[in-house]
């Protein structure tokens, strides 16, 4: 493994961990995710990465290795693009983590996302997204195999297969702020999961 990096990562189920990928594209083979995040609260990955299918070209591999299969935002329905993505301030205090980062992947369009995780069980994401244009945003965030989900207006609940409650997620801005669920959809591929 000459030059590639390995990760052992150990989980607690006291414990919590908010990652968020601020950094260049490594190799030909890293996926399109720039300012994807993903949550470990609970004992559970709540939001996950929808991880690696294939190698193989087609439309399986596009969609796993583009941007809408990770937990960040996509800018009209497309890919991000190359460009800089710059790491922002990292910091943390007692109960609390902080870190920010910008994007410019899409022509024209500025991405800024903060991420905040107090204590174990509350998340806070900022996106800011500028453009002079008209643009169609996507936030999206994917869910842990087998959870159950319940929509009233901008509020999302997500059950385990227990029926627990596992998240709240609640959003906050946009005027025009539609939410929509997918699960598995294959037609237009969106909300698959692989291990």
């Amino acid at each position: 493994f000459a030059g590639a990096a390995i990760g052992l990562f150990i989980f607690y189920a006291d414990n919590a961990q908010l990652v968020m990928n601020a950094g260049p594209p490594s190799t030909d083979h890293a996926h399109l995710d720039a300012l994807a995040i993903t949550y470990y609260s609970q004992g559970t990955v709540l939001l996950p990465d929808s991880g690696l299918d294939t190698y193989a070209p087609g439309t399986t591999f596009n969609f796993f290795h583009g941007t809408s299969a990770h937990n960040t935002v996509v800018v009209d329905g497309s890919d991000q693009g190359p460009g800089p993505v710059k790491a922002g301030l990292v910091t943390s205090g007692p109960g609390w983590e902080y870190s920010s980062a910008s994007a410019s992947l899409y022509p024209g369009v500025t991405q800024k996302r903060s991420v905040v995780l107090l204590g174990r069980n509350l998340v806070l994401v900022v996106d800011s997204l500028s453009s002079s244009t008209v643009h169609e945003y996507q936030q999206l965030l994917h869910l842990f195999p087998d959870a159950g989900i319940t929509v009233d207006g901008s509020t999302a609940l997500v059950r385990t297969a227990r029926d627990q409650l596992a998240m709240q997620i609640v959003q906050v801005a946009a005027p025009a702020l539609t939410v929509q669920t997918y699960y598995g959809t294959t037609d237009a591929i969106q909300g698959l999961y692989s291990d």
